[in-house]
């Protein structure tokens, strides 16, 4: 076995107008902003030189990006991103990657793109560590956590609540002292068959680079993750990943991320219902809030909104999801509306959101991972009670896709993440946990997966679930949504039959064939 240390694909351009100044330079001089907070990040390769260019001289403006999800989204909603300062990636770089005296040669992409004119740059990369100690909020989180145990593939939930931290929420694959991801080396590991398998049959994605070296390489179109969950490897899995520390656009895969706090927020309340020994709503409320505002948070979670109390003296408040709730979680995940997923991130907050994909690990400061500090455009219902201290709100009055809302101090900027941001390790860690039965405790992971069941998939449309014997839609999140001229398109899935268990995650850009998805989940199940 080996360790692959992360590194996070954002990069900046060099180039003859670039040379003479530091592009860190360029970048703070030459902040391009439509409105206060939002701007381009010069992050990736899909980008044509031209424009990056343009948008470091200032000349451009915000190009808007409307994004759809996959059934017919009837509210749409554009997101630009904060250009950040210049950053690097880091090391000790792997075998997962292709760094050629750290410089990589991204035309594989650029000259198959549809704009024409442009020269493929070159992306200059020098390992460095990331400055981020995490978000200024640091809540309290609790769970049951879990001690899985290789000889029996079990997992097995503790007794009490505990405080949450990323060392206990290890999925199995991450080294517990380097903090890297652990991956097998040998020519018949799922690793070295993963890479066969996409340089192979995916090539056109790839860089010519990685296509020579059989390492992902930045300027590569696909990133994917696969972890084998099966028979005992539930509590011992083995990863592969082809890119799969690389950032991408969130899309409404991220959403995700809003389910999860969610029902972290639920079982923090009821730990301090418990704990508290609280038998009134209004004496649990103010303790939460008490503790809350101690640790810094200035927003605080719609309580009354996300949850139904039920005072029954001299038990503990008993608390459960509200009506309206239930509503908001049918309409983010099973009908798809991002209006809905804005009002439940409103709700939650931000900040919370933060603390929890950081305390959980989700979110790591030299991997990257799910990261969110924007909403799913903005609309009247949403902007009424929203916090302008914590928040930016431009346009919501209208209720179009120009409305947007974001964290006014938003702590990944500077740091090469998104607004909205994924990596498919990370979503690989996230669905691995939900599946150990670690996301909170077992009763919050079911619940999470049974959501997820009835979410937009990609990977299961068409034919492939008949081929594979797949016989109910497994828990899913697919995205897309196109974003400074590049169209992301994401899926993430945890497959359960009765010979084998895994889950898989592929992230793209400009890749246009509408079975894409379906094709490669029926050549990845083999690999298991």
């Amino acid at each position: 076995m080996t360790t692959l240390e992360h590194s996070n694909g954002h990069a900046f351009l060099d180039s003859e107008e670039a040379r003479g100044e530091s592009l860190r330079e360029i970048a703070r001089r030459e902040r391009v902003a439509a409105f206060e907070h939002w701007a381009y990040e010069v992050d990736t390769p899909f980008r044509p030189i031209a424009e990056l260019l343009q948008l470091m001289r200032g000349a451009a403006t915000t190009e808007e990006a409307l994004g759809a999800e996959a059934r017919d989204e009837t509210e749409a909603f554009a997101d630009t991103e904060g250009l950040g300062n210049t950053e690097t990636l880091e090391g000790p770089l792997s075998t997962e990657f292709d760094w050629s005296e750290d410089t990589l040669r991204l035309d594989g992409l650029l000259t198959g793109s549809p704009s024409t004119g442009y020269v493929p740059p070159i992306v200059n990369i020098t390992p460095a560590a990331v400055p981020f100690k995490g978000p200024k909020v640091q809540l309290d989180h609790w769970h049951r956590a879990a001690t899985c145990d290789p000889n029996t593939g079990k997992c097995t939930a503790a007794k009490d609540l505990t405080r949450m931290a990323p060392d206990s929420m290890n999925p199995g694959f991450i080294d517990k002292v380097t903090g890297s991801v652990v991956m097998g080396t040998g020519p018949g590991s799922l690793q070295a068959r993963l890479g066969k398998l996409i340089v192979s049959k995916h090539g056109k994605l790839l860089t010519p680079a990685a296509r020579q070296s059989g390492r992902a390489t930045a300027g590569d179109r696909l990133r994917v993750a696969l972890v084998d969950l099966s028979g005992k490897k539930l509590a011992d899995p083995e990863y592969a990943g082809w890119g799969s520390t690389m950032p991408m656009q969130g899309t409404s895969t991220l959403k995700v991320a809003i389910l999860y706090a969610l029902h972290q927020l639920w079982l923090d309340v009821q730990r301090e219902a418990s704990n508290g020994k609280h038998t009134t709503r209004a004496k649990l409320v103010a303790a939460l809030e008490r503790e809350w505002r101690t640790k810094g948070l200035l927003t605080m979670p719609g309580l009354d909104e996300l949850f139904a109390f039920t005072e029954n003296a001299p038990d503990v408040v008993e608390i459960r999801l509200s009506p309206g709730t239930v509503r908001e979680l049918t309409n983010t995940y099973a009908n798809s509306r991002n209006a809905a997923a804005s009002r439940l991130i409103l709700r939650i907050t931000l900040p919370y959101i933060a603390s929890v994909l950081w305390q959980s690990g989700l979110y790591h400061p030299t991997r990257s991972g799910l990261g969110l500090a924007s909403g799913y455009g903005c609309y009247p219902s949403i902007a009424k009670g929203a916090n302008t201290k914590e928040h930016v709100l431009v346009n919501c009055e209208n209720g179009t896709k120009d409305g947007r809302f974001a964290w006014r101090s938003n702590p990944l900027a500077g740091t090469r993440t998104r607004r909205q941001n994924v990596t498919a390790l990370s979503l690989a860690t996230m669905f691995t946990l939900m599946a150990q039965g670690r996301l909170g405790s077992v009763q919050r992971s079911a619940a999470i997966r049974g959501t997820l069941t009835t979410a937009c998939n990609w990977f299961w449309r068409g034919e492939s679930k008949v081929l594979l014997g797949v016989t109910s839609t497994p828990p899913s999140k697919c995205g897309v949504a196109t974003v400074g001229g590049v169209r992301y398109k994401h899926d993430v899935t945890l497959v359960e039959k009765a010979d084998k268990r895994y889950v898989a995650v592929a992230l793209t850009g400009n890749v246009h064939d509408e079975k894409f998805f379906e094709n490669l989940i029926v050549q990845l199940d083999p690999l298991i």
